[in-house]
């Protein structure tokens, strides 16, 4: 990976969340150059969580990105007149509230990107002073390192504003952004099915917890980084896909719902979610941190593989980049 500082697009951009993107997508804006202030709740472990990620880009690519990120404690969010993020909040009613407040502050003029997989455009944009200026952008984490963004637009969003983004995303934050004239994202819809489906063969006895990670890691896992699924179809034999789905679709989970044994041990708010174990292996003492260290390493490792082996269309990218 080749990070260093240039002239954003976006000189400041406020930061507003909780949980990892809060920490690893402010990385990623100021290794653009753009001036990043964060608001979040959960100041202490934010700032060590961002200082990681820091140390991470300095020893690895030599770049120094921790003055450029500014953690803000009033309770007022901060005027930024250009581009605001919100992140890793799952309730519709305190998104809103947000919303409302950034009107009231006075930020009517900014472009407010939201980061959800459940929420509907439309019913984030009700209300609004201005819903052309609000859309769904989507990252995955550690933002800094993947080339995952996913940008979700409507009728009313400004086309300028996406074409302003994915211009940005491809070229200041070194994404390899799509975007999806929808109400909510690609990414969430797929990984649903997913997860819906792991959780069926689990709760019917078909294979355990450790075979379906198996399953994923060592089959899927090898090719997705490489192809995704349908140039991997290509490769195989889409033909052979066709015969296999005819038989297996009829058999495939059609829950609406996630089964008991997985919803029974959720918190029930957000304050109980931050205290909350993880569910389906068993860690001592300190395992967590040194799985967190691996998977900020595998990060920048499958990044800098992944750059080596380019989709086709990556590498005629640059044919576009004086016509956003």
């Amino acid at each position: 990976m080749n990070y260093h500082k240039k002239q954003s697009s976006f000189p400041e951009i406020l930061v507003i969340g909780k949980g990892r993107l809060a920490s690893s997508l402010p990385v990623a804006l100021a290794t653009a150059g753009s001036r990043v202030t964060v608001c979040a709740n959960e100041e202490n472990n934010l700032r060590s969580a961002i200082e990681n990620h820091c140390r991470d880009i300095y020893e690895k690519c030599q770049v120094s990105v921790l003055d450029h990120i500014y953690l803000y404690k009033s309770d007022d969010f901060p005027e930024v007149k250009t581009l605001t993020f919100i992140v890793g909040l799952m309730d519709k009613a305190e998104i809103q509230e947000i919303l409302e407040r950034l009107e009231n502050g006075g930020n009517t003029d900014a472009i407010i990107a939201i980061s959800t997989d459940h929420i509907p455009l439309t019913e984030l944009q009700k209300g609004r002073l201005k819903p052309s200026n609000i859309l769904i952008v989507n990252w995955t984490e550690p933002a800094h390192t993947t080339l995952f963004l996913e940008i979700i637009y409507n009728h009313a969003t400004d086309p300028a504003i996406v074409r302003q983004l994915e211009h940005s995303a491809r070229f200041d934050w070194g994404k390899d952004p799509y975007k999806v004239e929808a109400e909510i994202g690609v990414r969430g819809r797929m990984t649903a099915a997913m997860i819906r489906e792991a959780l069926y063969l689990i709760e019917h006895g078909y294979a355990n917890i450790e075979d379906i990670d198996r399953a994923c890691r060592n089959d899927a896992g090898t090719y997705l980084p490489f192809a995704g699924n349908f140039q991997y179809m290509d490769l195989m034999g889409t033909y052979a896909y066709g015969v296999v789905m005819e038989k297996l679709n009829k058999e495939l989970s059609k829950a609406s719902t996630a089964p008991d044994f997985f919803t029974a041990p959720f918190p029930s708010s957000d304050q109980d979610a931050e205290r909350f174990q993880p569910f389906f292996y068993q860690y001592t003492s300190g395992d967590m941190e040194k799985w967190e260290k691996r998977m900020r390493n595998f990060s920048f490792e499958i990044r800098s593989l992944m750059e080596k082996y380019p989709f086709e269309y990556l590498r005629n990218s640059d044919e576009s980049r004086d016509n956003p």
